[in-house]
């Protein structure tokens, strides 16, 4: 399957997962072990989520956390045809896929569509960060969720903001149950758990203590604070929990100068905000508050006092403001005009603007950017950016390989596609981390171009920086 093509749907496969059938459209997005496609049920005409096992690394560890995800998604969907809430997105099928007659090694399974994205995105195109009126809405949302998978015995283990994706009413959903547990042995009784399980920045202090049993119900609570800090700053967690500046002030109890390390002079907070906060990182997992405490906190009191017209008046208030941000973000996909007398017009004048072949060559002069068929109004790229004009699709993508290595030729690697206008971009973060994304040009109709910028093994957070400044070097160029 070509992750930047977009076809007609008599031209697209029918896939079929645990013999239920589905037109899959374009990759959407990719995490550490799975690609997530957009796909329609041929039936109901219903727009899901497929997630893939990703075939190139198919390694024990990628197997057993996407065979976890099914399995707990499984029994939490089940458990949640009960309830009046969903704290989840529910999976509706799942297998190997089959083409045709051909069935693929391929693992998958088909889950809700979160309309509305990931919850990251909210928070990283707020002003600094969402206000704690609202987050009081969500956190206490996302709190419940968690209660749910731990009166199911299951812990998460990999609560964070970019793990929470919103429905179309902004409601928030846990995802990405890859790295969830058990919280009962075989016989029955609660485990415990030892070694380091999650993401660094969200890991509780004792997963770094060698040979330390801990609570998996109290490293949860540990990252939900992490995630509640990360909602209302911004402010990512600590990059190894007691081994850092910040977090040495929470052992030590030094609140206040833990709130003098991490606020801005700007930033305001509740006294109530902060005693919640500190009491769900506590150095000491006896003394973070259990689930039932949190929803009883006073900083959730307003959100627990609404009833009738008010809580209705809430309602439409919290998605007026996050339909705000969402229309931010969906600006970001933002459409530029060419200048009318670009480089077919005009070639001494294209030279200036940097869209020329000048320097590296990264691509030869047979290939063409694909097309979409025409099918304009059904793409769903996450991150694009839309061009009108004229170009020189090889001269452009030369350009922009050139100008990306130009400005972070330290710790920037590009490695071009032989068959198609694509090009996958490495930043080398750290001795630890890098980002990797695939830059793709689509010819999306006449005289109109689409700039893909496809994640790949990266984090949201760095992945979305590096989108939008590349964005930046593209309107630069074709100024």
């Amino acid at each position: 399957m070509d992750d930047s093509d977009e076809q007609n749907k008599d031209e697209v496969p029918i896939i079929v997962i645990d013999n239920k059938n589905y037109y899959i459209n374009n990759k959407i997005d990719e995490g550490g072990y799975g690609k997530i496609y957009l796909v329609e049920g041929v039936n109901d005409h219903k727009k899901y989520a497929l997630k893939i096992l990703k075939d190139e690394k198919n390694s024990e560890e990628d197997i057993d956390q996407f065979n976890k995800e099914i399995k707990f998604l499984g029994i939490l969907s089940d458990k949640e045809n009960d309830l009046d809430s969903n704290y989840i997105p529910r999976i509706y099928a799942s297998g190997n896929l089959r083409i045709g007659e051909e069935i693929y090694d391929n693992l998958a399974f088909v889950l809700d569509l979160a309309e509305r994205g990931d919850l990251f995105l909210y928070v990283f195109n707020s002003n600094n960060g969402l206000s704690e009126k609202f987050s009081k809405f969500i956190f206490k949302k996302i709190v419940e969720g968690i209660k749910f998978c731990h009166e199911n015995f299951i812990c998460h283990f990999d609560i964070k903001i970019e793990n929470i994706l919103l429905d179309n009413d902004y409601n928030p959903l846990i995802a990405d149950f890859g790295l969830a547990e058990e919280l009962k042995d075989s016989e029955g009784n609660i485990r415990n758990f030892s070694g380091e399980r999650g993401t660094k920045y969200a890991m509780s202090p004792e997963m770094f203590e060698e040979g330390q049993q801990y609570s998996g119900v109290k490293a949860d609570i540990f990252s939900l604070g992490v995630l509640l800090l990360a909602m209302v700053l911004k402010k990512r967690g600590f990059r190894v929990a007691h081994d850092n500046e910040r977090y040495k002030c929470i052992e030590d109890k030094n609140y206040e100068e833990f709130w003098n390390i991490t606020l801005d002079s700007e930033m305001v907070l509740s006294d109530e905000f902060k005693k919640l906060y500190v009491s769900m990182v506590a150095y000491e997992p006896k003394e973070r508050p259990s689930i039932d405490q949190i929803l009883e906190d006073p900083w959730l009191k307003e959100i627990n006092d609404l009833k009738g017209e008010q809580k209705t008046k809430f309602q439409k208030d919290y998605k007026d403001y996050m339909t705000q941000i969402n229309n931010k973000i969906n600006g970001i996909n933002e459409t530029v005009d060419l200048p009318e007398d670009s480089e077919e017009k005009k070639e001494t004048d294209s030279e200036t603007r940097g869209i020329s072949g000048n320097g590296n060559e990264y691509f030869n002069w047979q290939l063409k950017p694909k097309k979409l068929n025409n099918r304009k109004k059904n793409y769903n790229y996450k991150y694009f950016m839309k061009m009108k004009g004229v170009i020189n699709p090889v001269k452009f993508m030369n350009s922009l390989a050139n100008n990306i290595n130009n400005k972070y030729k330290d710790i920037c690697f590009i490695e071009p596609s032989k068959k198609k206008l694509k090009f996958k971009v490495i930043f080398e973060k750290d001795d630890e981390t890098s980002c990797d994304m695939n830059i793709i040009l689509v010819e999306y109709g006449k005289e109109e171009y689409l700039v893909h910028f496809d994640r790949k093994d990266s984090n949201i957070e760095d992945f979305y920086e590096y989108f939008l400044e590349i964005k930046k070097i593209i309107k630069k160029m074709i100024e």
